[in-house]
């Protein structure tokens, strides 16, 4: 090979590895940018919350919320183990009664007397139990003792009976158990709504996925 030849041959080597590397740049840097926006998006969500909780002009809100695939944000009240997901049910031999379909465990992170909302950004898994049970290798948590979450929120055609809390979900898993219907939470950018009401003295927070949660 004459010395054009082996010129040449490095300059394409050479293009091919710089745009190799811009590549991975390019994908490293997307990546961290959506995982770092969704993590500052948490955190300005439970700002959000505790900003209308505290402020008696404001009852309702509907917020932007940023999510990455395969992560989801879970509320429990004070004082609670679980958020649970119930579905109204009749057996044979019973009247109808509230079924646990969903649960997720109160997490290391939340103080026992404190309302608190946590991202579970990594090792997102659903057990394929009954009931369903949410597990997580990465949390980040926000306690609050200025205000609690719900007791119970039921979705539209009371059926369905979110307890303890709420559950925003980002995943391609169609979640019944959740919804009771065949639909899909994958959108990066989702509104949700939070209403506030007063509650025998005590400021009570409701968040939901739907237009409005009271």
């Amino acid at each position: 090979m004459n010395k054009k030849g082996i010129m040449l041959h490095f300059l394409l080597r050479l293009v091919l590895t710089i745009a190799l590397v811009v590549t991975i740049v390019i994908i490293f840097s997307k990546c961290t940018r959506l995982s770092t926006q969704s993590k500052q998006n948490f955190y300005d969500f439970a700002d959000e919350i505790k900003k209308i909780a505290l402020d008696p002009k404001i009852n309702k809100k509907i917020y932007p919320l940023i999510m990455d695939e395969e992560t989801a944000i879970v509320g429990i009240k004070s004082n609670a183990d679980a958020f649970k997901v119930n579905f109204l049910e009749k057996s044979l031999v019973s009247e109808e009664q509230y079924v646990t379909h969903f649960i997720s465990d109160r997490a290391e992170h939340c103080e026992k007397d404190k309302a608190c909302m946590c991202l579970c950004r990594k090792g997102l898994e659903i057990a394929d139990t009954l009931p369903a049970e949410l597990f997580c290798k990465e949390l980040i948590c926000k306690n609050f003792d200025k205000f609690d979450f719900s007791d119970t929120f039921q979705l539209p055609g009371d059926k369905i009976q979110w307890q303890n809390g709420f559950i925003i979900l980002r995943t391609k898993e169609q979640l019944r158990y959740l919804t009771g219907t065949d639909v899909t939470f994958n959108e990066r950018r989702r509104e949700v709504s939070i209403a506030k009401e007063v509650k025998e003295g005590k400021i009570i927070i409701t968040v939901c996925d739907i237009e409005d949660c009271i």
